[in-house]
């Protein structure tokens, strides 16, 4: 039950990140969406032994979706993409962990396939929000005049 609330939740927030991303986003932010929604959608039918073996459709998945997210990491001026890139690396490192370890639990194997969706759904939602206040001017953190050494009136 939990799985399901857990896959229903992820289902409905990815269409609102995506659309986020391209609204407002720059394009490390769109490029990050498309790669994360094209790769969800192919995990779906990627999936075969129901974590019972390594499931090598998504160990081919979450690599290029690994590499990816370096990719955008290396091109942008922006600190999320190397947080997403390291994130994914936990998806492609439990699949390296099943094949070494076959006797590996399979819900702990699921468990760690699946860590990585929620915390790279919730950067690339804040990181969108970033860009857009970014690009839009309104991204004043401090009060420029608590920082000048004018007097106080």
């Amino acid at each position: 039950m939990i799985a399901l609330a857990y896959a229903y939740v992820f289902w409905l927030l990815l269409p609102v990140v995506v659309f986020t991303a391209y609204r407002y986003g720059g394009k490390p932010e769109k490029e990050a969406a498309t790669l994360y929604a094209v790769a969800a959608i192919m995990s779906v039918f990627a999936r075969m032994a129901h974590y019972g073996q390594v499931e090598i459709g998504l160990l081919v998945i979450d690599t290029l979706l690994f590499l990816g997210f370096g990719c955008i990491a290396l091109r942008a001026d922006r600190w999320w993409p190397l947080w997403l890139t390291s994130i994914q690396g936990l998806s492609v490192l439990s699949h390296l962990g099943k094949l070494v370890e076959p006797s590996l639990w399979r819900l702990g194997y699921q468990l760690m396939e699946q860590a990585s969706s929620y915390p790279a759904t919730i950067i690339l939602l804040i990181a969108t929000l970033r860009a857009n206040r970014r690009r839009t001017g309104r991204n004043v953190a401090v009060n420029s005049s608590a920082c000048s050494d004018a007097p106080d009136h």
